[in-house]
């Protein structure tokens, strides 16, 4: 039995889990981020030049500002459950799997609320019906990872 000190490297499908999550994941952040920057200079202009209440302004900020802090946590203990365990393939290989309709998951509730002047009231109605969906998945994703980490 020959025993290897060297870290085994990850899978196939668990390192193109990973690129195409973190396609989804750099398009949310820098989303995030380019809509704070946005609201902060909002915030910076008298009430009549803008087309939101300073009280709406100042409420996007926050929410924008927990979506970082939200995505910084998310991307952190993805770090540490890869690390905890990279001795592990399968495990990582689900952790992968979560971690991409994760970020899939994210985008896609995004995209169904761009357009939605757009749509009709039974539209409207389908696609905020869709993102909740979406949402409770994303919800069930941070409890494994909660799980996960806690072992």
């Amino acid at each position: 039995m020959v025993f290897s000190f060297f870290k085994k490297s990850p899978s196939k499908e668990t390192l193109e889990l990973e690129n195409k999550a973190q396609v989804f994941l750099i398009e949310v952040r820098e989303g995030a981020e380019k809509r704070y920057k946005e609201y902060k200079e909002m915030s910076k202009k008298k009430e009549k030049d803008v087309f939101l209440t300073k009280k709406d302004i100042n409420e996007n900020i926050k929410d924008f500002a927990e979506t970082i802090a939200k995505i910084k946590k998310l991307e952190d203990n993805y770090v540490r459950l890869q690390e905890k365990f990279k001795h592990e393939e399968k495990t990582r290989l689900n952790i992968a799997r979560d971690w991409f309709d994760y970020w899939n998951n994210w985008h896609e509730s995004i995209q169904n609320m761009k357009y939605t002047e757009h749509m009709d009231s039974e539209q409207l109605e389908d696609s905020w019906d869709a993102s909740d969906k979406l949402r409770i998945k994303m919800q069930e994703i941070e409890k494994r990872f909660e799980k996960l980490l806690e072992q």
